[in-house]
């Protein structure tokens, strides 16, 4: 009976927003089960239909532009057909699972709920300079510092500054291997040398 599934892909949509998730899973899975006939027939494309479901919630986890998503939904389409037999009737039950999700997910937005996706797979923080992240490292307290060039800069290379080596762009022609420098100018990453007269 088509309905037991879509009340399952109703409970799977929900999960995403409510809790215990557990519970709403649990329920999912029951739902699947009384439409492939549980327990005892077609253990095998209950099996493969819960695999399928399974690689879509992966799918919200881990990015993999969508391959692990694609897979979950070729073994739904697959269980499908082995439990119906009838391609049009494949489509026409994943064109309802598919409405029945949108709507399980739409209703909850609007009615203004986030996702309730683990903490430990989402950034629940921001990211921002103010409290100390950076997406790179800041040189900025190496401007006016003496070293010597590690490596020739054409333009460039490598430098060192107090035993710490860095990678340096020259700010002006080419300079040889163990040539005194100092710290010019920093943007960024980017550290700007000059040749020390």
């Amino acid at each position: 009976m088509i309905a037991s599934l879509l009340i399952g892909m109703l409970l799977l949509s929900l999960c995403l927003f409510y809790s215990p998730k557990w519970l709403y899973l649990g329920l999912a899975v029951i739902a699947y089960g009384f439409y492939f006939g549980m327990p005892g027939q077609n253990l095998l494309v209950f099996i493969i239909f819960l695999l399928g479901i399974l690689m879509l919630i992966v799918e919200f986890y881990v990015p993999d532009f969508g391959i692990i998503g694609m897979f979950g939904l070729l073994a739904i389409s697959i269980s499908l057909y082995m439990h119906l037999n009838d391609i049009g009737d494949v489509v026409l039950t994943l064109l309802a699972m598919i409405l029945v999700s949108a709507i399980g997910i739409f209703v909850p937005i609007k009615l203004g709920k986030d996702l309730a996706i683990s903490n430990g797979f989402v950034l629940g923080t921001s990211s921002e300079k103010e409290k100390g992240y950076s997406s790179h490292k800041d040189f900025t307290f190496l401007l006016g510092e003496k070293g010597v060039t590690v490596t020739a800069l054409r333009p460039v290379g490598r430098g060192e500054f107090d035993g710490e080596y860095y990678e340096v762009v020259s700010s002006e022609d080419m300079i040889q291997s163990g040539a005194p420098i100092y710290v010019s100018k920093v943007e960024g990453a980017k550290i700007y040398v000059r040749k020390e007269i």
